[in-house]
């Protein structure tokens, strides 16, 4: 794989953060885009990231869960680390004192209808192993970049399998960070 610089080719660049955390992404990246949509699950990281990128009028935030259909309700387990990157619809955490909270779910379809999205230059995906249910047998053709960190440790290996051969459909892999951070770049037939 060759690296290539980003190009993007349409007029008002558009980012989608799906697992805003905290804001981090969006504080660093604003500058790069017109706008920016992100999505936060959970409701504290929600109102941190709020806080975070208040100062940013290009960023629209939405506490709302990624799933495969809008409006479900969604359960989210946070891990005993309190690590609020962890939180996740996976209860992996044997302890009975783990808090739950529930949130909306939003679909990738969902999200380009709502928001008026005809084209995605940039998706970026860390959804702790939500990834499959809203990716998977999605149609990916009008996203330019995708970067998105995948976890086989809640999906499993066949699931991570398969998501990454739906990928394939759509994108080349441009370059991987560790073996979970894969950043994609769709096929040249697949631009805007």
């Amino acid at each position: 794989n060759t690296l290539t610089p980003m190009k993007f080719k349409n007029k008002n660049v558009i980012a989608v953060d799906i697992g805003a955390n905290v804001g981090s992404f969006c504080c660093y990246a604003s500058s790069c885009f017109d706008t920016i949509y992100a999505f936060e699950a959970a409701y504290n990281t929600y109102n941190i990231a709020k806080e975070n990128t208040s100062h940013l009028n290009n960023i629209q935030l939405f506490h709302q869960a990624v799933a495969a259909k809008d409006n479900e309700v969604v359960k989210l387990y946070a891990p005993s680390s309190a690590l609020s990157g962890d939180t996740s619809v996976f209860n992996i955490n044997t302890s009975t004192n783990t808090s739950a909270e529930e949130t909306k779910s939003i679909s990738l379809e969902g999200i380009c209808q709502e928001h008026d999205l005809k084209y995605i230059d940039y998706l970026k995906v860390d959804c702790e192993g939500s990834e499959y249910d809203f990716l998977m047998g999605k149609d990916l053709s009008k996203i330019n970049y995708m970067v998105v960190e995948i976890h086989p440790g809640y999906m499993g290996i066949e699931k991570t399998n398969e998501l990454r051969s739906h990928f394939d459909k759509y994108f080349a892999l441009n370059y991987t960070i560790g073996e979970h951070i894969l950043f994609y770049r769709a096929w040249p037939h697949h631009h805007a």
